[in-house]
């Protein structure tokens, strides 16, 4: 799904991300409601909850290092 694709792409790119871009371009250009527009309101949370978990593990390892 071109959605999820374009997290992974982000998250590549940058090492994190701030859960309020899912709502924002070029996630908006996918559906105007952003995240809640693609997704039920349960998978929307998973979303966020692996998103912000992801940027927590990336600040551990970076804090470690």
């Amino acid at each position: 799904m071109r959605f999820i694709e374009t997290i992974i792409d982000h998250l590549t790119q940058n090492g994190v991300m701030d859960v309020g871009l899912l709502y924002e371009t070029p996630f908006m250009d996918l559906h105007y409601e952003g995240l809640d527009g693609v997704f039920g309101d349960t998978d929307a949370s998973e979303i966020v909850e692996l998103v912000q978990s992801f940027n927590e593990t990336v600040g551990a390892m970076f804090e470690i290092a």
